[in-house]
């Protein structure tokens, strides 16, 4: 389960989790607003889970990042593209 911790002298809310492969890592959510944190963290354990079960598509992993941004923002991520 991952879980949100604060380092001395920082600002900011840290992730805990599980990477795919079994290790723990702690990344920071930068942002110093716990709530934000919480839901960044989520994410990020989510997609973890999900490749871990092979289920982290391209698609997927753009889509987090996407919610991610969301979350801190409050805005929609911008899309662009190269077709015509």
């Amino acid at each position: 389960m991952a879980s949100i911790h604060r380092k001395e002298k920082s600002p900011y809310w840290f992730c805990a989790f599980y990477l795919p492969d079994g290790r723990r890592t702690l990344r920071s959510t930068g942002t110093s607003d716990r709530r934000k944190a919480r839901d960044i963290c989520n994410v990020w354990e989510r997609a973890s889970r999900d490749a871990k079960e092979g289920r982290l598509t391209e698609a997927r992993a753009r889509d987090t990042i996407a919610t991610i941004y969301q979350i801190a923002h409050q805005e929609q991520l911008p899309q662009s593209t190269t077709k015509c």
